[in-house]
């Protein structure tokens, strides 16, 4: 959610979203572990979604009502228009109701799936410039490789919102997208044949696209599970979704009275030559 970065040294810091791919045949309960593992972020949008619907009700009725009194004012527009003094104290008056037009909030965000690279640009400026993809199946990846997009890969967003870069979209017939800190974090659990679709892409790997995943290719268990594992204890399930809503409803770490940036992670010593060793 672009509330923590690593300062690995003095003037390199890296941020912490990452992208997870694993990899198994059908039939090894991906979905009902992905389940588990978005349950407290559905949950949460659930509890946000709540919260906010009386105040977005409330800035929707002052809304309109003020959109009235703008409508009511126009009215009057072409009866002052030769009144040196009417005329520019009513325009004033317009403008003053519009610029006291509330914003009327939307309900937050984090979660999605099957999206297009458009619309996923939009909901990351809606929410704090942040998401999250995930999905237990591989067709993010197709509508990367264009399928919305007449065969041309569209991939430049995903790019930037791994690295934290800068995005900027101006298109025709769009509204404008500038997004300063994109933080957006991928985790899909597919099909090795998805695997094996992706790094034919030479776009893909051309691109750098593929070079940002955290692949696991475990093995299958199917033929060998005997189905007397033991369930995840309710402690243990209650302490991951107390973990993740914390992280949610976490704010930023507050520089100004108008500015945020996240909280800087330092590595030790011990840390910087593991990670160094690993550089080399």
């Amino acid at each position: 959610a672009g509330k923590y970065q690593v300062r690995v040294k003095q003037d390199y810091f890296e941020p912490i979203n990452i992208w997870a791919c694993i990899a198994l045949p059908p039939a090894n309960i991906k979905t009902a572990v992905q389940k588990a593992i978005i349950k407290p972020i559905i949950e949460w949008q659930k509890e946000q979604a709540i919260i906010l619907a009386p105040l977005i009700k409330e800035a929707e009725s002052i809304h309109a009502t003020q959109l009235e009194k703008i409508k009511e004012k126009r009215k009057l527009i072409k009866t002052v228009m030769d009144d040196a003094i009417g005329f520019p104290k009513l325009q004033k008056e317009i403008a003053n109701l519009e610029a006291e037009l509330p914003i009327i909030p939307t309900t937050p965000q984090v979660l999605a799936q099957d999206v297009t690279t458009e619309r996923l640009g939009t909901l990351m400026s809606l929410n704090d410039e942040r998401m999250a993809v995930m999905s237990d199946e591989g067709g993010i990846f197709e509508t990367m490789g264009g399928r919305y997009s007449g065969g041309v890969p569209n991939i430049d967003l995903y790019l930037q919102g791994h690295a934290g870069g800068f995005v900027q979209v101006d298109r025709g017939g769009r509204a404008s997208i500038s997004l300063f800190a994109p933080a957006l974090t991928i985790g899909l659990a597919v099909q090795p044949d998805v695997l094996r679709g992706i790094t034919a892409n030479k776009s893909f790997r051309g691109r750098g696209l593929l070079g940002r995943f955290l692949y696991v290719l475990p093995h299958s268990l199917i033929g060998y599970r005997t189905g007397n594992t033991c369930p995840l204890s309710d402690d243990n399930k209650a302490a991951y979704s107390r973990v993740i809503t914390a992280l949610l409803n976490l704010t930023k770490n507050k520089t100004g009275e108008f500015t945020t940036e996240p909280y800087t992670l330092k590595l030790e010593s011990d840390a910087y030559e593991v990670w160094k060793a690993f550089w080399d």
